[in-house]
């Protein structure tokens, strides 16, 4: 008797074959506690929703994570919350990378990691204007 592969197993599968990377988030457990001050996958997932329709506002380019780029996306988000910024191709650091290294110094949550792009997310401390689900 053989046993076939559930779907997440054959996406995982798919992914790992075709040599592309799934998304953040995508596998995880949406229903599971947030880890420490984190993002649950049920607010990722909208998060990311809402970030599909967005145009990238800081672009990383040749010169990688500057001072000045930190800046810019620390002040996107206090404007809007919801920042999706572009990796260029000539950047010398991934886009994982760079928002694994970003997010702490803007005190942000990176909601998705796709492609050249990731998104990141910090609530407003007075305003907010994105509602997360529960």
């Amino acid at each position: 008797m053989s046993h076939a592969p559930d779907d997440a197993e054959e996406n995982d599968d798919l992914a790992a074959d075709s040599g592309e990377e799934l998304e953040d988030g995508a596998g995880e457990d949406d229903d599971a506690p947030a880890p420490a001050g984190g993002l649950t996958g049920k607010q990722r997932r909208h998060l990311r929703a809402l970030g599909h329709h967005l145009e990238p506002l800081v672009q990383l380019g040749k010169a990688g994570i500057t001072e000045g780029v930190v800046r810019a996306i620390d002040a996107a988000l206090g404007l809007h919350e919801l920042v999706k910024v572009r990796v260029a191709t000539e950047c010398p650091v991934g886009a994982k990378e760079a928002a694994r290294e970003i997010a702490p110094q803007v005190r942000a949550e990176v909601a998705q990691t796709l492609g050249r792009t990731f998104l990141v997310y910090r609530r407003h401390p007075k305003e907010p204007t994105i509602v997360l689900p529960r």
